[in-house]
């Protein structure tokens, strides 16, 4: 099981635990290391046992998915969230992604070969999110009618795929202070407030 992806199920209902860890099981590639059933679990347990991958519930008692995504991604930068849930509302895909998750899958549309390819992808870097159709803010403009230089596009991927100025700074070797200056002025050339917005913008323009 050495090459195996490793995985932390995190959901409140033991029978979707059950049923997707059964899904995992035998010959899948994905070894399913624990299970939790809130996010407060989940964060303790991925601490322990360093999974590759939290498929993580978005509603949960006690800690929901979102804010145990936002803890796992300060403490455990390497570890990869994958967001489960019944709602595709535009509104919760955007705080996923600024959360930090690198996926989110519906429950309805859960197969064992969809979420097979779902988590390989994940593993692989890939950051996988359905298309967010949301309403442009009031005043604003597409980015891609807006002057953009190569390092702001840079800056706006990273931003919609739920990186901290921190990590931007990182990944693209400059400090934390300049790449939050980038992020400042992408919001004023394209007439956003919000990093959510800066996030809904990125993805209904492709860059997220």
């Amino acid at each position: 099981m050495n090459d195996s992806i490793r995985l932390l199920i995190v959901d409140d209902h033991p029978l979707i635990r059950e049923g997707i860890a059964a899904l995992l099981r035998e010959g899948t590639g994905v070894e399913v290391v624990g299970m939790a059933g809130n996010g407060q679990e989940a964060v303790e347990m991925a601490a322990q046992l360093r999974p590759d991958i939290v498929l993580m519930d978005y509603h949960m008692p006690i800690m929901n998915g979102l804010d145990a995504t936002r803890q796992l991604r300060a403490s455990l930068a390497d570890v990869r969230v994958l967001i489960l849930t019944q709602s595709d509302e535009p509104e919760y895909v955007v705080q996923v992604m600024e959360a930090g998750a690198a996926g989110y899958v519906l429950k309805s549309e859960m197969s064992q070969s969809k979420l097979l390819r779902t988590i390989a992808a994940v593993h692989d870097g890939v950051f996988v999110f359905p298309p967010v159709q949301a309403n442009t803010p009031a005043g604003s403009r597409s980015a891609r009618d807006i002057p953009l230089t190569a390092r702001e596009i840079e800056v706006l991927s990273l931003t919609a795929q739920g990186k901290s100025a921190k990590e931007i700074g990182r990944m693209l070797k400059i400090d934390a202070r300049t790449a939050e200056t980038h992020r400042q002025n992408i919001r004023e050339k394209l007439g956003v407030r919000t990093i959510a917005e800066l996030t809904r913008y990125a993805v209904e323009n492709g860059l997220g």
